[in-house]
């Protein structure tokens, strides 16, 4: 399966947003800080996972809202995974 991985530190109130393809999936991990996800929170040690659009790309916005001192400042840190959607596939006891 095709899988791209992205690592960010983000300072406070820092805000990137990321385009998934259509037909794909991600999987964010808050390992630092946290964060708000398309407007929701995820704090360190959450995960979310975000499906696509089936047609355009679905913007996926990151801000840091906490943040947490490591080696390299104060930032808030994340890791997210993209994959092909897969119909049926993920968790379906959560809202």
């Amino acid at each position: 399966q095709t899988v791209d991985g992205f690592a960010s530190e983000l300072e406070l109130g820092q805000t990137v947003v990321h385009q998934l393809p259509a037909n794909s999936q991600a999987y964010l991990v808050c390992i630092e800080g946290s964060l708000k996800v398309n407007g929701k929170t995820v704090t360190k040690y959450d995960a979310c996972e975000i499906v696509g659009h089936q047609e355009g790309k679905s913007a996926i916005d990151i801000q840091a809202t906490g943040r947490e001192a490591t080696e390299n400042g104060d930032v808030a840190h994340l890791l997210m995974f993209t994959m092909p959607l897969v119909p049926g596939s993920g968790r379906t006891d959560l809202e």
